[in-house]
């Protein structure tokens, strides 16, 4: 056997399987990230997870995937089709998800409509939202209405 028929061989598994990678590879998903404050007007969509840290973060529009914000100030009107992971210090989450919505801050308020569960700490939670599943909440006051 020559030596290019034997190289051949040898090399042919892992040529295949990268090939095979190649041609079955699915597109990997994105993400935006936002470094500064921020504002997703009514009417705008962001069709991916959306990352936002900063002082201020309002969402009014749709969310088309996971929200994960770190910010002093939080303003949640739109709707979000995943999960939501919120960490600041003065958060209000009056509008939708479709995911689950968790909650770490000062002073929570949850007015919204939660198709998952709702996790709040915090030092003063306000829920008057509407949870379809199960409501964990440690925090110092708390007012259910």
């Amino acid at each position: 056997m020559s030596i290019s028929k034997r190289l051949l061989s040898i090399l042919a598994i892992p040529l295949l399987t990268v090939l095979f990678g190649i041609v079955i590879a699915k597109p990997a998903n994105a993400a935006e990230f936002h470094f500064k404050d921020y504002t997703l007007n009514q009417d705008q969509t962001v069709a991916d997870d959306l990352y936002v840290t900063n002082s201020y973060t309002e969402i009014n529009g749709l969310v088309q995937g996971d929200l994960f914000v770190v910010a002093t100030d939080v303003k949640i009107t739109g709707t979000v089709t995943g999960d939501i992971y919120v960490v600041g210090s003065n958060i209000t989450f009056t509008g939708n998800t479709y995911g689950n919505l968790m909650a770490v801050g000062n002073d929570i308020s949850v007015q919204g409509i939660i198709k998952a569960n709702a996790y709040t700490i915090g030092s003063s939670v306000n829920f008057s939202g509407n949870v379809e599943k199960d409501f964990v909440n440690i925090a110092m006051r708390t007012s259910l209405t």
